[in-house]
């Protein structure tokens, strides 16, 4: 989409999405988010997804925790804060914390057929290199998910902590 999108003149419309066929004969999921509060920090989500199409297909969800990124802006008034962690426990949960907000845990279950998941990290940082030609600061951008290979897989992983 992005090269077709850079192919077209400004007189042409947008290449987009359901141009490409993906939708082709009813292929698509529905995905509805839920979003229940607790507490002021207790927030449950439920994600459910459903085939639209005529056949069996994987879908891979990628629910996002992400905290707004300030600490690459060289600034020093108030609201850039020092780079916060999320990270890989033990027990298979995340466990955030940020100068200003605290420290947070994310727990998930597996998916309603019983299967688990992969926790995938990458840095809230811009691909400059792709958008301006500029080196990136490090190797995972924000954009990156979609280099990922699992485990056991023939292309190189994208990092996990």
């Amino acid at each position: 989409m992005v090269e077709e999108n850079r192919r077209r003149s400004r007189q042409e419309p947008e290449y987009e999405l359901a141009d490409t066929g993906v939708f082709a004969e009813g292929r698509y999921f529905d995905v509805l988010a839920e979003y229940a509060k607790g507490e002021p920090n207790d927030l449950l989500i439920s994600i459910t997804a459903i085939n639209r199409g005529p056949d069996k297909a994987v879908l891979h969800l990628l629910p996002t925790l992400w905290f707004r990124n300030t600490w690459i802006w060289d600034c020093a008034h108030e609201g850039c804060w020092m780079k916060p962690f999320i990270r890989l426990t033990a027990d298979g949960t995340l466990l955030t914390e940020h100068v200003t907000l605290g420290r947070f845990r994310l727990a998930a279950e597996p998916a309603s057929d019983g299967t688990g998941y992969d926790w995938l990290f990458t840095d809230n940082v811009t691909n400059t290199q792709r958008l301006y030609g500029v080196p990136n600061q490090g190797p995972y951008v924000k954009d990156a998910f979609h280099r990922y290979v699992a485990e056991g897989e023939t292309s190189a992983s994208m990092a996990t902590p």
